[in-house]
């Protein structure tokens, strides 16, 4: 008996199907395959189903920043010889409600899926008097987190400002404090221009 030779099909995708370096073959519909052509450095692979093929280059999304700056539009007045936790009435912006206005107004409160590094920051000015020490520092849920030290001063306000990165938890409520031994009441300057300010920042998990 003679016998007969048939031809096998070819199931493999043919190399001339990419023209450069960093093409991609892709899936343009049911069983077909497609040339994408090598995207913009840095540019990301990203799905869009309105694209020929479902997929296009594009620049990455830029990182949307999460947290808030708080400020008092008047002044607060600080007890003498004991630490008072900083109020704040206003915010010039609060991304994810990390702060009320209206309860608990001196906390700043780590939202739901937010945990994780922060940067921390304090700005305060405080009337002029040249008895004593002023202190201030972050409370972390009632307890210290970190501190500065300030010498008083006779002619001139007392200025400066307090930072700090941690790693926080939702839930978790940062207050700023501030402590004067003068012997008598001294004032937190604030200001409908910010001038002492209490912020915090998301860095990431």
């Amino acid at each position: 008996m003679g016998s007969s030779i048939y031809p096998v099909p070819l199931s493999g995708i043919q190399e001339t199907l990419v023209d450069a370096k960093g093409d991609l073959i892709v899936g343009s519909a049911a069983d077909a395959a497609a040339r994408l052509a090598v995207g913009t450095n840095d540019h990301v692979l990203t799905a869009d189903s309105s694209a020929t093929n479902g997929v296009k280059w594009a620049a990455p999304a830029a990182a949307s920043f999460v947290g808030c700056r708080l400020f008092n539009n008047g002044n607060q007045s600080i007890s003498n010889n004991t630490f008072t936790a900083l109020t704040f009435n206003s915010e010039t912006f609060d991304t994810n409600t990390f702060h009320d206005t209206s309860s608990n107004t001196s906390r700043i409160t780590i939202p739901a899926g937010y945990g994780g590094k922060y940067l921390i920051l304090g700005i305060y000015v405080m009337q002029q008097n040249s008895t004593g020490v002023r202190l201030f520092r972050f409370n972390k849920n009632g307890s210290i987190l970190c501190n500065n030290t300030t010498l008083a001063a006779t002619s001139y306000e007392i200025s400066g400002s307090l930072s700090t990165i941690e790693s926080l938890s939702a839930g978790d409520y940062i207050e700023f404090m501030a402590y004067q031994d003068s012997g008598t009441s001294l004032n937190i300057k604030g200001d409908t221009q910010p001038q002492t300010v209490f912020s915090i920042s998301y860095l990431g998990a």
